[in-house]
């Protein structure tokens, strides 16, 4: 059954091992750095989820809030589906480091749509992308969302190589403006 949460406060007094199918819609919520240290500990406890959307659309989290949420994808590594919208949430490269260690650890992750425009990505944060993205062995769909950000030929060229690497990848949507 899939739960929905709009605010953290309900989400937090949720029984959070027995979500699977998870929504959590915070757009423009003034999550921040704050919230998204209690939001990654809250998620660190869905221990039994597969399938995760979190809209965190304008909630300004910044790098140190994507290393909250991403750090509790360790414990959450059983993932299948990760929907992840982080639109104007001020991530810079080394948020972006945080994120791709994160992704890692999430073994099956089968479709991953990660939407990011309108951050602060350069060159490095786009080669910790493709870094990330090189490590998920299963991913059959990708959608990634970068535009507004400056991820230049050389990122590209790191991403298509990641990219390319994914043999079991079926579909892909990538916007980079």
């Amino acid at each position: 059954m899939k739960m929905y949460f709009g605010k953290l406060d309900d989400f937090s007094k949720s029984d959070t091992t027995s979500h699977q199918n998870l929504e959590l819609n915070f757009n423009l919520s003034k999550v921040g750095r704050a919230g998204s240290s209690c939001l990654g500990q809250l998620l660190s406890k869905c221990i039994n989820l597969k399938i995760l959307k979190i809209n965190l659309y304008t909630n300004y989290i910044g790098d140190e809030g994507i290393q909250n949420i991403s750090s509790s994808f360790v414990q959450i590594n059983n993932l299948t589906v990760l929907i992840f919208e982080l639109q104007y949430n001020q991530i810079g490269a080394q948020g972006i480091f945080y994120l791709a260690q994160g992704l890692k650890n999430i073994y099956n992750l089968q479709t991953l749509k990660l939407y990011l425009g309108r951050n602060s990505i350069n060159q490095a944060g786009t080669n910790h992308l493709a870094f990330g993205l090189s490590q998920l062995k299963n991913l059959l769909n990708l959608t990634l969302g970068l535009s507004g950000n400056e991820v230049k030929d050389v990122g590209v060229f790191h991403l298509s190589l990641a990219i390319g690497g994914q043999i079991n990848l079926k579909k892909l949507r990538l916007v980079l403006s």
